[in-house]
């Protein structure tokens, strides 16, 4: 197989950096333009993607996804537009224990990544669905005789991606959502830093001051009432942040998401404050465990004086978060 080195990226996709590759890749499908699936399958030492992180490819050269800070990208699409033309599955390794001498990782690590091009368009066009309807699946790869396939997910998979001789088992997970929920210039901002940066943000504003604001940034904001008996529900990949000023609008608010299993509810306002928050829950009978869901004041920046720190302290929090829970792909 080919392989080249500085091969510069002929074409690079054009959605957020970390847009789900499967989607990427079913959407070129519709096009008419056949796709290669590169997924990390194994690691020796130390890799910036984990075990399972996908890429895709077309044989147009659009590229989404990545593996590396940009020492390996070339050499992967150039690789993938050969498996798509010649009709091949393969199996590399790049970096420590690799026959390309000239393709080193900095880091001194070894990856071995599969090339899959003969997924086909039912099974593709299912986990299409699957990821917009936000729901977990397993993908089976057996990296010997080639091809992969969708298999049943159990319980003891949930947490699990993983090789077992030559067979490849690859939790896809949904992508981490962030629910904002507020009044003011801080949820704008938290909600803005978020959809910037491509990641899936749903913005809920108790007045119009706040649905105007976001608007005037290209941010979609849903207005609601505070006292709202059928808020949106969320998933266990889902964070909620509260950024109330007037602090007896949320409670409504942390009623409905301490009934749900959103992983990260932060709210914003002093310590004083959140002993006040703590307290009228408790009040309401919110047990001590419930409670210890509420990271109060949100965020790592302490003290925070702008909406713009505010932002930054909470979704660094978030991301933080999804990671120690192994929330994320």
């Amino acid at each position: 197989m080919l392989h080249a080195l500085d091969q510069p990226l002929r074409t690079l996709h054009r959605d957020p950096v970390d847009y789900p590759p499967l989607l990427a890749l079913a959407r070129w499908r519709r096009e008419g333009k056949r796709g290669a699936l590169l997924t990390v399958v194994g690691i020796e030492g130390t890799s910036p993607r984990p075990l399972g992180a996908h890429m895709a490819v077309s044989e147009a050269g659009d590229v989404c996804g990545y593996f590396s800070g940009g020492c390996l990208e070339g050499e992967l699409s150039l690789v993938a537009r050969a498996a798509i033309r010649y009709g091949s599955n393969v199996l590399h390794r790049y970096g420590r224990g690799s026959p390309y001498i000239d393709i080193r990782l900095p880091c001194g690590s070894g990856i071995d990544v599969y090339f899959d091009q003969s997924i086909p368009d039912d099974m593709l066009f299912e986990m299409e669905a699957r990821q917009l309807r936000r729901e977990p699946f397993v993908i089976e790869t057996d990296l010997s005789a080639g091809g992969s396939r969708l298999v049943q997910l159990q319980a003891a998979t949930l947490d699990r991606t993983g090789r077992t001789g030559e067979m490849f088992r690859n939790l896809v997970r949904p992508a981490v959502q962030v629910q904002v929920w507020g009044a003011g210039y801080g949820a704008v901002q938290l909600a803005r830093l978020i959809a910037a940066l491509g990641g899936h943000v749903e913005l809920y504003a108790t007045d119009g001051l706040t649905v105007g604001a976001a608007a005037t940034f290209g941010l979609a904001a849903d207005l609601i009432s505070h006292d709202e008996p059928h808020l949106p529900a969320a998933d266990p990949w889902t964070a909620a942040a509260l950024c109330f000023h007037d602090h007896d609008r949320e409670l409504p608010i942390l009623r409905h998401v301490l009934g749900g299993p959103s992983f990260y509810v932060g709210a914003v306002g002093s310590k004083r404050v959140q002993a006040q928050r703590l307290e009228a829950l408790q009040r309401q009978g919110f047990s001590p465990r419930q409670l210890a869901r509420i990271t109060g004041p949100a965020g790592h920046i302490r003290g925070a004086r702008s909406a713009t720190e505010l932002a930054v302290g909470i979704y660094s929090q978030i991301l933080e978060t999804a990671r120690a829970e192994n929330l994320v792909t």
